[in-house]
């Protein structure tokens, strides 16, 4: 014969003997217990699951994570979860290394609370999370195509100290409240920062991506910036929409662009500063730019953000619609010593526009 299940006065109910005969009845904190496929729906006023074995296909489900208390040091091996679990404020899921094919998913946090100090092996995620204002996602590993992704958080939330390993994805249908920020993450080869909504005072600061990662998909509404990013070799930043609300726009700051890196299909809202940003090989699909952008800023009515044109032989300038997004200064170059322009088209239609020849090159412009 064998149990089938047991439940006892304070509300812990086991399902499966393996789970009965290891479980630590009577006592509020949850640890060394190994658990074989069993479930565990606890409601205690305060305590702890620790230092639990999750065999494949186990789960820890249904919870409710009383105020400071914790699901930690626990392993989930292949196909385990951690899901559907309501931690209080103050809780936290943390030093859980979860395996191929794992997850920690669809779990709630009604404060603030905490994700930390995680490893995510291949194919494993912690996904499909609601954290409340203030909660921290930190200090995390994501291996090879791992996943940390589908995050609604609250206000002044942080993802930060993350290191996401080759080909893995941070991001992936994230929503970001008032004043949340990602900084400090770590985004290794051909890895990503993918499909972010941030909101009002949003930021994207002090990130790592190497080369051939990307961040893309990500859309900033009012007063958000990206600021202290590094690009390595054949990185980018794509399909960027920073928005404005007429007035102050977005911004980009202290950025690093090295050979081969681009910022491409990019939506600017009025007002978009950039500052302090060093471009090696800047590039999208319709421009090349070698020369340093640094405290230069495009506004309506304004810009001092320059790029350079070869005229060599040409009787017109051609501004492009890509260059009169925010490029307010035009230098000129030629391999003839003088050259002569009568038409310009173009043209920046938000801003005044000046035309500078090289040193040496004489420039005759006419027309009406």
């Amino acid at each position: 014969n064998t149990v089938v299940y047991r439940q006892d006065t304070i509300g812990n109910l086991i399902r499966g003997n393996d789970g009965i005969s290891v479980f630590s009845w009577g006592n509020s904190n949850y640890e060394r217990n190994l658990i074989n496929g069993g479930i565990i729906n606890q409601k205690n006023d305060f305590g702890y699951i620790t230092n639990v074995r999750l065999a494949p296909g186990s789960e820890i489900s249904n919870n409710i994570i009383p105020e400071s208390s914790s699901i930690y040091d626990c392993e989930i091996n292949v196909s385990g979860s951690i899901y559907g679990n309501t931690l209080m404020p103050f809780a936290e899921i943390g030093k859980c290394i979860i395996d191929h094919g794992g997850e920690i998913s669809g779990n709630t946090f009604l404060g603030s609370g905490r994700i930390i100090k995680n490893t995510i092996a291949k194919n494993a995620k912690i996904g499909d999370c609601t954290i409340g204002e203030g909660t921290e996602i930190a200090d995390n590993i994501v291996e090879n195509s791992g996943e940390l992704i589908g995050i609604t958080a609250g206000e002044v939330c942080t993802v930060s100290r993350n290191k996401i390993g080759h080909g893995a994805t941070l991001g992936g249908g994230t929503t970001m409240g008032d004043g949340s920020r990602l900084e400090e993450n770590e985004i290794g080869p051909n890895a990503s920062i993918a499909n972010i909504t941030a909101n009002t005072f949003g930021a994207i600061v002090a990130t790592y991506i190497g080369s051939g990662g990307s961040i893309y998909g990500v859309s900033l509404q009012d007063l958000c910036s990206i600021s202290g990013t590094n690009l390595g070799v054949g990185a980018e930043i794509s399909d960027v929409a920073l928005q404005s609300d007429g007035v102050t726009g977005g911004k980009i700051l202290y950025c690093e662009f090295t050979a081969g890196a681009r910022l491409s299909n990019k939506t600017f809202g009025e007002s978009l500063t950039f500052g302090n940003t060093t471009f090696g090989l800047f590039s999208d699909e319709i421009e090349t730019i070698t020369e340093n952008v640094q405290n230069k800023r495009g506004i309506n009515g304004f810009s001092d953000i320059p790029c350079t044109i070869d005229i060599t032989g040409l009787t017109t300038i051609d501004c492009t619609a890509a260059y009169a997004q925010y490029r307010g200064i035009y230098n000129l170059t030629s391999d003839n010593a003088t050259e002569s322009i009568d038409t310009i088209t173009n043209a920046p239609t938000a801003f005044p526009f000046t035309i500078r020849p090289a040193a040496g090159l004489v420039l005759t412009i006419t027309g009406t």
